[in-house]
């Protein structure tokens, strides 16, 4: 038999409250009950994956050429015909081809991605500039060397505070993310000095012999240097990326699924 407490006010106090290992509590989450919310986590993964792959792959490209040096210029001294260089370039060429395919694929998924970080910004009763097709189109149709995507993207980080309520405007105060100016000066500005020697290759489409092999003794310090601006556009990419979805994945939500 337990016996009686005279005195109630003599107890202990109970124990504070610890939740269990793995529960993820509902304060800030806007979200609920919010439709049309799409995921963006899994993509997100795949947009910077393959945006860093896809700077590596012209890099190796752009050092695959350094390969054929010896025949560009056996060439031009007479010593392999044009037909043994051209084979060799080709061998060449079709290797750096296939580095395509991941810029490509990350074009695809980027635009994915920003339709729906713009579709989720505007089910959460945020009031942006970009809906989801301009978001994804503006990377077709920039007035100044891809000024839509930046501005999309600036705006899309400052949307997915998550600690702004949904239909508040509170979340265009927030502080700019230097990193989206750096991915900008790397993705939009600094390939400008490259114009000339890109507009060169843009006029020889198909260029014989003598002018390729030309191209591949003079213009392969440029074509090294673009690449690897390229690889470094492609890196600030995937972490712009990476930070907006992070904190979009807790304002809409889904880091709790």
């Amino acid at each position: 038999m337990v016996a009686a407490v005279s005195d109630p006010s003599a107890l202990p106090p109970p124990p504070p409250f610890e939740p269990p290992a793995g529960y993820a509590g509902y304060e800030n989450n806007y979200a609920a009950g919010v439709r049309n919310l799409r995921s963006v986590g899994s993509l997100a993964k795949w947009v910077c994956g393959l945006s860093v792959l896809a700077g590596l792959t012209q890099l190796i490209g752009t050092a695959l050429s350094y390969t054929v040096r010896d025949e560009a210029r056996a060439f031009q001294d007479g010593t392999i015909s044009g037909d043994e260089f051209r084979d060799a370039f080709n061998s060449v060429a079709a290797a750096t081809t296939l580095g395509l395919l991941p810029f490509l694929a990350a074009i695809v998924t980027t635009l994915i991605w920003s339709a729906r970080i713009a579709g989720n910004h505007r089910a959460l009763g945020r009031n942006t500039r970009w809906s989801p097709g301009l978001a994804a189109g503006g990377w077709f149709l920039p007035p100044v060397l891809f000024v839509i995507p930046m501005l999309f993207t600036h705006e899309a980080w400052k949307a997915s505070d998550p600690s702004v309520p949904p239909g508040d405007q509170r979340w265009t105060q927030r502080a700019a993310n230097p990193m989206v100016f750096v991915w900008w000066v790397l993705y939009g500005i600094v390939p400008l000095a490259f114009i000339p020697w890109t507009w060169s290759r843009m006029t020889s489409l198909n260029p014989n012999e003598e002018e390729l092999a030309e191209q591949i003794l003079d213009d392969l310090g440029s074509q090294m240097a673009a690449s690897g601006v390229q690889v470094l556009a492609g890196i600030a990419w995937a972490v712009v990326v990476y930070q907006i979805t992070a904190q979009h994945r807790l304002l809409t939500g889904e880091a709790r699924r």
